[in-house]
């Protein structure tokens, strides 16, 4: 029986170490995989040692990654599903099918917070799933956490919410179709799987396992067997949750091969070898028995394995659609779906010490790097700014594969392991440009402004293309970026309603200290100047090269205007342009935080038309006597061009204006005149005095769109009683001697009362007329 047991073991660990460990294989078929081995967001680093653990140095679990292990750690023949709340699995996991997370939160893979600590190499690949990746709304996965380099994740299919994976700097690479799985081919993996568990079936038993709910007893009877071999029916393991292995010598292997199917209730709470328990994480013992145990279900079966403890020991099922509620210990391979459920369950990577051991080899030697570095131009607004990109490859042999990266502003992203021959090609998402802030990535508004295309260099010289083509290789990428924006001009015409038509564009000229860019791209050629045609209540920007012209931010701009009057500008020849006001007359691109800069540009027109309005004021003792409807005749006379124009107007002595013409030129001068005064008894009229907008003159000069106030006074003075003839003494004294009254109590109204009056009105009337005239 010994010889026949160490038979075995050296057939399946010739068939285990091809099957399950990495060795040199990421190098099948020519193919070596795009990865990221350093990224400025990765934690701080605890790396572990390039060694599996020796003899007695298994760890019994801890936070710290101790030992390397790229061999392969968790197999799925079918799909794989993390539902609420599994919380992560450690070593490297290959899916032939889709991998869906679904746990709210964050799922850890290769790394994990606390487990064996043994875990693949920083920056070799941790996850590779053969269809498509899929992350919930609400879940997370970190791949390669506290490791320098993180972990590579290769996806056969696409990525669905792959801004909620972080690789560490490890490296997203998708769309690889079955490249994503050459080292474990579909075929020969699976085929390799029923072997080993068809192996182990066959070995001879070496104890006893008495199921007696709810404890399942394992008790050897061949204390010398290497391997200790134990054969239960998949009804014994309903309703056991306790497991006692008995009399086993140290050192020893175990397999408990389960017929039969399905396995349901089957809930270890408590294992224990020779009396001691074994399942409490971290204890002495815990990762000596988890990696001594494996248990191969034979049959075609759903397992289900539950309780709310450690479970211990690897699982082999080449054909199991398995099923965890409770965290595991060992290596997990199965040939079906594996669903992760339970709460906070974990999976701890313990190499089965018989047949599937840790392997330390490294991955494929990296046959050419790119290292990735990201400049700004200065003035930008932001800091700490975070880029994102892609890489599209295609190999040698015609295969196609993009992987992810990201760098902060300063910073350097290295993406190793490009094999000779590949054919790439840079580009960068500048929709997804983040700012870290106190340690998190959060969006950055750019209120209006935007990117240019990145000027990016390969070794220095200006392409986006690149070629893998010596082993060793490092290709220097660098992208700059330029932050963009720009100015708007608005059109406001301005003056009274009605005179301007509105049928033209404008020319607005600006010149800027830096060249224009036009789709991203700077003009060409080169475009520092311009002309923006802009209509009456429109708003235009900047035009280079027949497209929208942007700037870099800092960049400062002058407007100015040269108006010139047009052919139909005006609805009739009465108006002229009066000026331009540019609000602001100067910009700087950014200044404001903002784009485009409003800027406003206003033409004002006014009239060219004028006239004059004429008002009378009464003065003098006499004024009194002076009935109100009495008129005055005031003359004018202009020349506006066409030959003298004679005129009159009958004015009232209430001191109401009179509107004289009102479409005279601008600068005609007016010339009054009173040329009949009104026979009023017992007034006396003196000299007429005429005002022209309150000054001593006869003569008005037009303004453009006024009305001049023309006022003429005139002084009624009493006219003296006649001397009383001797037959005619006149009126006697009135009583008390007083001679009778002639007239009002009140004496005559002074002149300048009258005046204030008359100026009152004439106020009124000027404001009706300009509003008449200039709207």
């Amino acid at each position: 029986m010994r010889s026949r047991t160490r038979t075995a073991q050296r057939t399946l660990r010739r068939r285990t170490w091809a099957a399950f460990g990495l060795g040199a294989c990421l190098a099948v078929a020519g193919y070596v995989p795009v990865s990221a081995v350093l990224s400025p967001l990765a934690p701080a680093s605890a790396d572990p040692a390039p060694e599996c653990p020796g003899d007695g140095e298994m760890p019994n679990g801890g936070s710290v990654p101790i030992f390397t292990d790229n061999a392969v750690a968790v197999y799925v023949g079918g799909d794989f599903h993390a539902v609420p709340d599994a919380a992560e699995s450690e070593g490297l996991m290959v899916v032939h099918g889709d991998a869906t997370f679904d746990r709210p939160g964050l799922f850890d893979i290769g790394v994990v917070g606390a487990g064996s600590g043994i875990v693949p190499e920083p920056g070799s690949t941790m996850l590779a799933v053969g269809g498509d990746m899929t992350l919930g709304g609400q879940s997370s996965v970190d791949v390669g956490p506290l490791v320098t380099g993180g972990g590579a994740v290769h996806v056969g299919g696409a990525v669905s919410g792959e801004e909620r994976l972080t690789t560490n700097g490890g490296g997203l690479t998708q769309n690889m179709g079955p490249a994503a799985l050459l080292p474990y081919d579909p075929t020969s993996f699976p085929a390799d799987m029923v072997t080993a568990s068809t192996t182990l079936a066959a070995e001879a038993v070496t104890g006893t396992a008495v199921a007696a709910a709810p404890t399942l007893t394992f008790t050897s009877t061949d204390p010398t067997a290497t391997l200790q071999v134990f054969e239960v029916d998949a009804a014994d393991l309903a309703g056991i949750s306790g497991l006692a292995f008995d009399g086993f010598p140290d050192g020893a292997s175990i397999v408990v091969n389960v017929t039969g199917g399905p396995v349901t209730g089957f809930a270890p709470l408590d294992i224990r070898k020779d009396g001691v328990r074994v399942d409490a994480f971290g204890f002495p013992g815990f990762g000596d028995f988890a990696s001594s145990l494996l248990w191969n279900f034979t049959g075609t079966t759903t397992v289900d394995i539950a309780g709310s403890s450690q479970f211990m020991g690897s699982i082999l099922g080449p054909n199991v659609d398995l099923t965890t509620e409770t965290s595991t210990n060992g290596r997990v391979y199965v040939g079906g779906d594996y669903t992760m459920a339970g709460t906070g369950t974990e999976h701890h990577n313990f190499p089965w010490n018989f047949a599937f051991p840790c392997d330390p080899t490294p991955g494929a030697t990296p046959l050419g790097s790119v290292e990735i570095t990201k400049d700004v131009a200065d003035g930008t607004p932001f800091e700490n700014l975070h880029f994102t990109g892609g890489i599209r490859c295609v190999t040698a042999d015609g295969a196609i594969f993009t992987t992810r990266w990201g760098v902060t502003v300063g910073a350097v992203d290295l993406h190793s392991s490009l094999p000779i021959g590949a054919e790439c090609e840079i580009f960068e998402n500048l929709a997804a440009v983040t700012q870290e802030v106190d340690g998190e990535l959060l969006p950055v508004d750019l209120a209006g402004m935007e990117w240019a295309n990145p000027v990016i260099t390969v070794d220095g010289v200006v392409t986006s293309t690149f070629t893998v083509t010596d082993a060793g290789q490092i290709i220097e990428l660098n992208l700059a970026n330029t932050l963009l924006g720009t100015f708007d001009v608005t059109k406001v015409v301005d003056g009274p309603d009605g005179g301007y038509v509105g049928d033209r564009d404008f020319d607005v000229d600006w010149t800027c200290s830096a060249d224009a860019y036009v789709d991203g791209d700077p003009a060409d050629p080169a475009v520092s100047d311009g002309t923006i045609g802009v209509a009456d209540g429109v708003t235009g920007g900047p035009v280079a090269g027949g497209g929208e012209a942007w700037f870099p931010v800092g960049t400062t701009c002058d407007l100015s205007e040269d108006l010139v009057e047009e052919d139909g500008d005006f609805a009739d020849e009465g108006f002229r342009w009066d000026g331009v006001t540019i609000g602001p007359a100067g910009v700087t691109i950014g200044a404001d935080e903002a784009s485009p800069t409003a800027v406003t540009v206003t033409n004002t027109y006014v009239s060219t038309l004028g006239g004059f309005t004429v008002a009378k004021v009464v003065a003098g003792d006499a004024a009194s006597l002076v009935p109100p409807g009495t008129t005055f005749t005031v003359s004018f006379s202009y020349d506006a061009g066409a030959g003298p124009v004679t005129g009159e107007l009958e004015v009232p002595a209430d001191g109401t204006p009179v509107i004289g013409p009102d479409d005279l030129p601008e600068g005609t001068v007016v010339t009054f005149e009173e040329i009949t005064l009104p026979d009023v008894a017992g007034v006396t009229w003196g000299t007429a005095a005429i005002t022209v907008d309150g000054e001593l003159t006869n003569t008005l000069t037009v303004g453009a769109g006024a009305t001049g106030a023309v006022v003429v006074t005139n002084t009624a003075s009493t006219t003296p009683a006649p001397t009383p003839s001797p037959t005619d003494p006149g009126p006697g004294p009135g009583p008390g001697g007083e001679l009778p009254g002639t007239g009002s109590d009140v004496g005559p109204l002074p002149g300048v009362a009258l005046a204030l009056l008359v100026a009152g009105t004439l106020a009124a009337a000027i404001a009706r007329r300009r509003g008449r005239a200039g709207g």
